[in-house]
């Protein structure tokens, strides 16, 4: 099982094969959804960058895939994330939630080093 908190980026856009587990928390209820393959259509997942740009009118979702299969799992992901030097500042010009300002790659190394400093912490304790 991988579990992912939000998505770091923008958007996602996700072609599923047939196998399933992709799953999206109802951050209303806690509970996790089960996300159906339809192989005419495209998973979007929203990231904190867009939560970020229209603040959290679209909120960045947490998912996770779960492999009961017995075959391999394929998914083809397309991510969206915007140039390096683009400030995440909402889109009508209003103050950020939080008021920190930062830049696309300044977000993304933030999300990167808390993700993968994770990993390390766990490989030193091992």
């Amino acid at each position: 099982m991988q579990d992912n908190s939000e998505q770091a980026g923008a958007i996602t856009l996700l072609l599923q094969d047939d196998s399933g587990g992709l799953e999206v928390l109802n951050h209303n209820t806690g509970e996790w959804i089960p996300v159906d393959p339809n192989p005419d259509a495209y998973v979007v997942n929203i990231g904190d960058m867009l939560s970020m740009w229209t603040k959290n009118i679209y909120k960045s979702n947490v998912h996770r895939v779960i492999n009961k299969s017995t075959k391999d799992r394929y998914s083809m992901p397309f991510f969206f994330d915007g140039n390096a030097d683009v400030k995440l500042t909402p889109f009508d010009g209003s103050e950020p939630v939080g008021g920190k300002v930062l830049t696309v790659e300044e977000h993304m190394l933030e999300r990167f080093g808390t993700t993968y400093g994770r990993a390390e912490q766990v490989e030193a304790t091992a």
